[in-house]
């Protein structure tokens, strides 16, 4: 009985691991964030204590762009998971019961990871 949950456990764990090794790119969705850490790293140098306004809103800009990138990145990684985890195949009634809680919790991280993406304004407008 130890055994087959074992080996149920190490299969789980593989798939995940191998999951994860897929490059963290989807279709439309680009995981590199260099570029824009430079820029970011350039608008604060500037946006010190005597900078003007525009440089100010110009690092806020690129920081919300890289915020947003971020969580598109997360969110296309859960759904690969989340894809991977469905693919899953088996007569087990463990394996059916693992599927089906990590598919609720992946519906949880992406819940969440949208309700990020919603602006603060929104988010008061909602919850009055």
């Amino acid at each position: 009985m130890r055994i087959p949950r074992l080996f149920l456990f190490l299969s789980v764990l593989g798939l995940f691991a191998l999951a994860a090794d897929l490059p963290a790119q989807a279709a439309d969705v680009s995981c590199q964030f260099g570029d824009q850490l430079k820029a970011l790293s350039a608008a604060s140098d500037k946006s010190d204590a005597s900078a003007k306004t525009e440089d100010v809103l110009v690092e806020l800009k690129l920081r919300k762009s890289l915020l947003r990138g971020v969580l598109d990145c997360s969110t296309a990684e859960t759904s690969r998971l989340q894809a991977t985890t469905q693919g899953l195949s088996g007569n087990d009634q463990n394996i059916a019961a693992m599927k089906k809680r990590y598919e609720s919790e992946f519906e949880d991280i992406t819940n969440y990871y949208n309700l990020q993406k919603v602006p603060t304004k929104q988010i008061l407008l909602i919850s009055i």
